[in-house]
């Protein structure tokens, strides 16, 4: 991670897309842009939405209230648990 720019702790703590030319994106805008990268075309779309500069401010807020209770949505592990304190 160090070659993006990105301690450990940094990389633990969001999501993070990183672009082909090495620009490191974090949090609700890398999921959007990580998002743009995939198949089928709804998800480019979505992620297109995602990162749209008026939607920003609610996607990322999003992201941390998904962030906050991941270990309580469908699918999750102990590893989805975070400490807050």
């Amino acid at each position: 991670m160090a070659e993006f720019g990105l301690t450990d702790a940094k990389g633990q703590e969001s999501s993070w897309w990183i672009s082909e030319d090495g620009t490191a994106t974090g949090g609700a805008q890398g999921i959007g842009w990580a998002l743009r990268s995939t198949q089928p075309r709804w998800t480019q779309l979505a992620g297109r939405f995602i990162t749209l500069p008026p939607v920003r401010p609610i996607s990322k807020l999003a992201y941390k209230v998904i962030v906050r209770y991941r270990h309580k949505l469908p699918g999750s592990t102990d590893a989805c648990r975070m400490n807050y304190d």
